[in-house]
């Protein structure tokens, strides 16, 4: 074995380390609290009782008691993952939670090898991977039951796999990569076009001479992942009649989306401005019953309707769940996590002051955490600044260096997930699987800055 394959190995598996002690001390923290801080966020109740009812009854349901109606919010491999975990350990939520600490810090491994074979540098991929393994953010939802961290792992190994392939034209590579992010989008419908959106990438990859070969290649690969997403297409119009991998997406477009929209534009409440959507996809159609088909259309009708009412407002929000995706820290997560309390609550702004500005909000959080929470909410804040403010110089060293094609191969990922994940439904945690992209764009930059120091001491 060469001295650099030993050098990756031993890198990897200490990288590995590094991040299950940091997920692990997390854990050791909220030990007394749990099981209730696995469910910080709502959504984790869905996925288990999706699993325990795989486990009890062998039906994809979130209903807890019968008739066990098929469930078509959810994709279906982290239930799957969830249910595997629990018929093996009698139902134990911290074998779970266990596993997913070993996934991400797995993932921070992977994200290691991306970096050494995108970036052909093995500084820059230890940086890399230590970044990714200090993100507060990624550590709180490896603690969840939550699909992030599953989404994440198949999102950075079908990078990487796909990087493999392009640098050694073996189809094999091809294949694992479009199984893995066929994964990624059957654990998170948010990837469904993501195999499409790589094809340029594919292409950009290969000499002029060999370009339409390589479209022939990105077709194959968007095949062989669009026909596995297809599977759970296949289900839902089986058992709903709807050709999609998912109804959360205009189900979030209506009651989200929209929603918030009405709330700009016509200065309303939330539930004045939910009362008007449900009032508006009833005026569409009286029935008091409405198919799964059905209701998707309305939904989905209804918000278009309100975007195309209000272009302005629309944009703004647009715009203001960008600029959340990108700058909000995860306050709420660090209070409902990290509290002496057994509930996840969270910070909870006094209601003495109507409407407070984002300030404010951010003052009166603050001011009700402990100094273990405001640690790692200063953490958090010092983490988003740095990663971004080195991101910025990386981006300009791979501008400079003409390397193209890295600088595409993370701005297609980081890029899609912002534009997709934006939406009146916008939080923190939809930040997560960009970390391991951003974690190299700001190891590029650390690294030139270092260097640069270097030199100029001499």
């Amino acid at each position: 074995m060469r001295q650099d394959q030993i050098s990756s190995r031993n890198y990897f598996f200490l990288v590995c380390v590094v991040a299950v002690i940091l997920r692990l001390m997390l854990l050791v923290y909220v030990a007394p609290y749990t099981p209730i801080k696995y469910y910080a966020n709502p959504d984790a109740y869905n996925y288990e009782n999706i699993a325990l009812n795989l486990v009890n009854h062998g039906v994809f349901s979130d209903e807890v008691h019968p008739p066990y109606v098929l469930d078509l919010h959810r994709t279906p491999l982290y239930p799957v993952f969830l249910a595997a975990i629990y018929r093996l350990s009698e139902s134990s939520r911290t074998a779970a939670v266990l596993i997913q600490l070993l996934l991400g810090s797995l993932t921070v491994g992977l994200t290691y090898l991306f970096s050494r074979a995108l970036l052909q540098s093995h500084q820059i991929a230890l940086f890399a991977s230590l970044i990714l393994a200090l993100d507060p953010l990624t550590i709180m939802y490896a603690n969840l039951l939550m699909t992030e961290t599953l989404f994440t792992f198949f999102l950075v190994a079908g990078s990487m796999t796909l990087v493999k392939y392009l640098h050694s034209d073996r189809l094999l590579w091809l294949l694992l990569s479009a199984v893995m992010y066929a994964s990624a989008v059957l654990t998170r419908p948010i990837g469904q076009f993501l195999p499409l959106a790589l094809i340029p990438l594919i292409v950009f990859a290969a000499r002029p001479e060999q370009r339409w070969g390589a479209l022939l290649r990105g077709l194959l690969f968007a095949s062989i992942s669009l026909a596995l997403i297809f599977v759970w297409v296949f289900r839902n119009h089986q058992v709903a009649g709807i050709w999609l991998i998912s109804d959360i997406g205009e189900y979030n477009l209506a009651y989200y989306s929209a929603r918030t929209v009405l709330e700009v534009a016509e200065d309303v409440s939330k539930e004045e401005a939910t009362t008007k959507i449900d009032t508006m996809i009833k005026a569409r159609d009286h029935s008091e019953i409405l198919s799964p088909a059905a209701r998707v259309k309305l939904e989905r009708q209804t918000a278009l309707q309100v975007f195309k009412q209000y272009p302005l407002p629309t944009m703004k929000v647009y715009l203001d769940s960008i600029l959340q995706f990108l700058i909000n820290p995860g306050l709420d997560n660090i209070c409902a996590q990290l509290s002496h309390a057994e509930n996840v609550e969270g910070c909870k702004v006094t209601k003495s002051i109507s409407n407070p500005n984002f300030i404010e909000k951010m003052r009166l959080k603050f001011g009700n955490m402990d100094n273990i929470q405001l640690v790692i909410a200063v953490w958090s804040v010092f983490f988003l600044f740095t990663i971004y403010t080195l991101s910025a110089v990386g981006i300009y060293v791979l501008i400079k260096n003409r390397q193209w094609f890295e600088l595409f191969n993370l701005f297609v990922i980081i890029a899609y997930l912002i534009l997709l994940s934006a939406g009146g439904q916008t939080t923190s945690r939809f930040r997560v699987p960009t970390i391991p992209y951003l974690s190299m764009l700001a190891s590029v930059g650390l690294v030139a800055i270092k260097d640069r120091l270097t030199i100029s001491r001499r």
